[in-house]
């Protein structure tokens, strides 16, 4: 597996390229970078932060004035290069993609690419040409715009009217080397060979069909033999399986920026195949009714997820009990009751349905603001209302008897402003700003119909 500075550094430069291909715009479904990304990637992220900026007016939007601050503090870079971005050479008009995808078969290795379109040739080689000095990559004398090095798995470089990074992360099942350049060579040269057979899947087609901000591709079943053959451990594999439900789909999330606000929008295209019953993919009537009328309108994010309700029980059941059989070495599963609980996991589940809804409320910082942390943002704190639909009053009131027996479990929510409330037909986790509404049963800003029937259009989805 590829060692820590390795890793640090490439994640470094997508971030840098990432920053400084900020002002990207609108892309077009025949671009010359779309044709480039491989058809078998099972990851794909397009990105154009510049318009989400001018759009949304995040810069200046109260609400993420104090993650935007800490971060600039912390990476006085970024603020450098996003102010020159005309400097940059590339090309605003069309957006930046990541990709990923797996290469070989019986252990794969990730391999990952960057693209970028290029306006200014000259300006553009002066941009890869200090980024490859700050990461320690030297020019390959193999003839155009080219940076690499024998013990780093990737290269950065332009061809064309395309600048590009390239890179895989070594799978550890395979024999190890010290000089990756020619595997790096082989990767660049079939990236950029022309093939009439590449044809990609229709849900990859009909994802990069879509025109909005940002977005991202999921092919499930990529995901998981990734996550299965390079990064799961053997004892840990028998977890996966109760994310099938999930993992086995291709969805693709679309954000589109607003004044003040990002619009999420998760298609699953893979519906045709993998069909989902009506049923299943929107919440009925009454319990969107009874879930909805609490969530607030003035929230800049909100959520819905809608599981069927055998799916969802047999889902958590297989996830549960293969966490306790690993954490326990084999002698709990989940037919067993919890410590606190007169009741067995599957008694306990039957408590709610598949049905859950969540809201995320402005970020703050936290009373009393602990110890600066240069790594994260982890004295912020943010408003938050989690509701699951009621199914069995007898289980519900178990489930509720073990979490109120648990001191340990009341303290730690307690301490973090959380509290547990319960209304007729639905259950509730929330931060003290929603706690007084749904107390109330009134809300101060009442969800919209016009968000009622985006949230409610799809069994996943986001506004």
């Amino acid at each position: 597996m590829m060692t820590n500075p390795i890793l640090a550094r490439f994640l470094t430069l997508l971030c840098w390229l990432g920053v400084v291909q900020s002002g990207l715009g609108k892309k077009s479904p025949g671009s010359l970078l779309i044709d480039r990304i491989p058809p078998e990637s099972f990851l794909v992220v397009s990105l154009n932060s510049k318009r989400i900026l001018q759009k949304s007016d995040l810069l200046q939007s109260k609400v993420w004035d104090p993650i935007l601050d800490d971060l600039g503090s912390r990476r006085p870079l970024l603020k450098e290069l996003v102010e020159d971005l005309e400097a940059c050479g590339l090309n605003l008009g069309v957006p930046l993609h990541f990709f990923a995808r797996l290469e070989g078969n019986s252990h794969p290795t990730p391999v990952g690419g960057l693209l970028l379109e290029i306006d200014d040739s000259k300006k553009a080689d002066s941009l890869l040409a200090s980024i490859s000095a700050t990461l320690g990559l030297h020019g390959k004398g193999t003839g155009g715009t080219r940076y690499g090095k024998q013990d780093t798995p990737l290269e950065i470089g332009r061809r064309g009217k395309i600048a590009y990074l390239i890179g895989m992360i070594p799978n550890p099942r395979n024999p190890p080397t010290a000089n990756f350049e020619l595997q790096i060579d082989q990767l660049v040269e079939e990236f950029f060979r022309d093939s009439d057979s590449k044809t990609s899947p229709d849900s990859l087609r009909k994802h990069l069909a879509h025109s909005p901000d940002a977005s991202l591709y999921l092919e499930g079943t990529g995901l998981s033999r990734l996550l299965e053959d390079f990064f799961v451990q053997d004892p840990i594999k028998g977890f996966l399986p109760a994310f099938d439900p999930l993992t086995h789909r291709s969805l693709g999330l679309l954000l589109h920026s607003g004044k003040g606000k990002l619009n999420f929008t998760l298609l699953d295209y893979s519906a045709k195949t993998n069909p989902i019953r009506p049923s299943d993919r929107v919440i009925s009537k009454d319990s969107a009714q009874d879930l909805f009328s609490f969530l607030p309108d003035d929230a800049p994010l909100l959520g819905k997820m809608s599981f069927p309700s055998d799916s969802f029980k047999s889902s958590v059941l297989k996830a549960v009990d293969s966490t306790m059989n690993l954490l326990s070495g084999g002698n709990f599963d989940a037919n067993k009751s919890l410590p606190g609980f007169d009741a067995s996991i599957p008694d306990l589940l039957d408590a709610v349905s598949g049905n859950f809804v969540f809201a995320g409320g402005d970020f703050r910082i936290k009373s009393p603001e602990p110890p600066p942390n240069p790594a994260g943002f982890s004295r912020f704190s943010s408003s938050f209302l989690i509701g699951a639909e009621k199914k069995d009053d007898f289980a519900l009131q178990q489930l509720l008897s073990g979490i109120n027996s648990s001191r340990i479990l009341l303290s730690l929510m307690q301490s973090n402003g959380v509290r547990l409330l319960e209304t007729e037909d639905t259950l509730w986790i929330t931060s003290e700003d929603y706690r007084r509404e749904i107390e109330a049963r009134r809300l101060l800003h009442p969800l919209s119909d016009v968000r009622k029937e985006k949230l409610n259009r799809s069994a996943f989805s986001l506004d």
